[in-house]
């Protein structure tokens, strides 16, 4: 792949990426409200969050081996029309049941898109010896997703009291165009071949055995897992939660946004704090290996 075409590739990337980020966290500001006007209790709201960490759980695994054996590029794709699924299912749907497969929709969604292009983006740099644009890509990456949210989350807070729940169409409008940059502008580095189904289900026994054997002996693995699912039920529980609270002590619905965007300050401001370069490094290799990433002779 030549540096032109792996150039456009990471703008296409991050074009469709920013799309996304957008479109998922218009509603983050008033997700609560939304769901309570849908006729949601907060305890049903609480079992749909559920459902949406028992999707991811059970999708992050298989996601991982599909993005070893098939397109990254068609897995992304895939991925967003997922997300379309979800935004049409809560566009529609009035009860816990609907609200449920929605968030199914929308879990699965979340597994099949990581350790996707962006894997991909940072193989294709190791591969051209470019490991020193790496961490430029990520902390870009990360960039545009703080700032995604905070314009997704504002605008959201602000057209939901205008034109309602249709701002869902905004959402797949965005998501839509996403899938269009990627599909029209993204060059895959090699053309994938789909394997037959014997050799793709031998493939994915053979990882799935591995991938066991590695988790009983790593106990860095296990913590991190660990962690993740701890970090799932803090954080998916609070999302719901400080709406709720606020509503509640009577605080202005229509301010929410501003709690919001402090609280992803909040966060940005905890994964600045600086720890020691070896730990990272054994972090994100631990990471990358989990998402897809070929980590060998990694550092940064």
């Amino acid at each position: 792949m030549n540096k032109k075409v792996f150039n456009k590739n990471i703008i296409s990337f991050y074009i469709a990426f920013i799309f996304i980020t957008i479109a998922s966290s218009l509603p983050h500001s008033v997700l609560t409200v939304l769901l309570f006007q849908k006729g949601l209790s907060l305890s049903q709201i609480m079992i749909v969050q559920a459902v949406y960490s028992l999707a991811i759980l059970l999708s992050e695994y298989p996601s991982g081996l599909l993005a070893d054996i098939y397109s990254k590029k068609n897995l992304f794709i895939i991925s967003k029309f997922f997300l379309i699924l979800m935004f049409i299912l809560v566009l529609c749907g009035k009860n816990i049941v609907v609200m449920s497969i929605a968030w199914f929709f929308y879990g699965i969604s979340s597994a099949l898109d990581s350790g996707t292009i962006d894997a991909e983006i940072i193989n294709d740099l190791k591969t051209l010896n470019q490991e020193n644009k790496v961490s430029k890509f990520i902390s870009n990456t990360n960039r545009f997703n703080f700032i995604s949210l905070l314009i997704g989350s504002t605008i959201g807070s602000w057209i939901y009291y205008r034109i309602g729940i249709r701002f869902y169409f905004i959402s797949i409008l965005l998501t839509l165009l996403s899938i269009l940059i990627i599909q029209i502008f993204y060059l895959e580095h090699s053309k994938m071949s789909r394997p037959n189904d014997s050799n793709a289900l031998t493939g994915m026994l053979k990882q799935i055995n591995s991938g066991i054997t590695e988790l009983k002996g790593s106990f860095d693995l296990k913590l991190m897992i660990a962690l993740t699912f701890v970090s799932q039920f803090f954080f998916q529980t609070h999302y719901q939660i400080w709406q709720a609270l606020f509503l509640f002590k009577r605080f202005n619905k229509k301010t929410f946004f501003i709690y919001y965007i402090i609280f992803q300050l909040i966060s940005f401001i905890a994964y600045s704090i600086p720890f020691s370069s070896r730990s990272i490094n054994k972090q994100k290799q631990t990471l990358f290996k989990c998402r897809g990433i070929d980590n060998d002779n990694w550092s940064y």
